[in-house]
């Protein structure tokens, strides 16, 4: 990762992708699972594990070093700070993504903090700072989000398909979700009882408006 430009912020899906970690204490561990709980197939290797082996079986420790074997298939490879003598290597034979936590700008990328509920996720990166310092504004933008975000986000998902069949013209459908979307999260804004149906009914318009131009 470059220090000269702001990073970009993505979201990875790791549905049914592997993920290497090569060492394992707290902080692997705490990553392994948030990578476990996208869907991702995890591997966690280290010949001494400085922190207590997960309770998921999905996520056994095997204790020994690791192999290029290892790497070659994985979709991403963490390696821990401890790891260090040996990143620069696994980096070499890593074919996806590479993360180093103890020198990100030999990483292709950081996690930053992140919040998740279904299929809508929040983060936070903050370039070259600490991980607590991107837990901690993570927090404060939660703190400050509107109560119903992620109920609305979620109803967003559903009625995707079913805007884009109403509304086919793409310059439209932005415009309407950009509208639906303030109406929704505007400050003070009450919460609707079903925001399927807040987003029909404001559909049913947009459509019959459409309709008579």
């Amino acid at each position: 990762m470059s220090a000269l430009f702001p990073p970009l912020g993505v979201f990875l899906d790791l549905a049914g992708r592997s993920v290497v970690v090569l060492g394992f204490d707290q902080e692997t561990l705490t990553l392994a699972r948030r990578c476990h709980g996208c869907g991702a197939s995890v591997s966690i290797i280290d010949p001494e594990p400085r922190a207590t082996p997960p309770a998921e079986r999905a996520m056994r420790v095997e204790r020994r070093r690791w192999r290029a074997s290892d790497l070659r298939a994985a979709h991403l490879v963490i390696a821990a700070r401890h790891e260090r003598r040996w990143a620069r290597a696994a980096r070499m034979m890593a074919n996806g993504l590479f993360v180093f936590l103890g020198d990100r700008s030999s990483s292709d990328l950081s996690f930053g903090a992140n919040a998740a509920h279904s299929g809508v996720s929040i983060a936070v990166q903050v370039a070259d700072a600490p991980a607590s310092v991107e837990e901690a504004a993570q927090r404060c933008v939660l703190d400050h989000a509107p109560a119903q975000l992620f109920a609305y986000m979620n109803a967003v998902r559903r009625a995707a398909p079913m805007v884009a069949d109403a509304l086919r013209d793409a310059e439209q459908r932005s415009t309407f979700w950009s509208d639906t979307t303030q109406a929704a999260l505007a400050p003070g804004a009450a919460p609707a009882t079903s925001w399927d149906d807040f987003i029909a009914e404001r559909l049913n318009i947009a459509a019959a408006r459409d309709a008579f131009r």
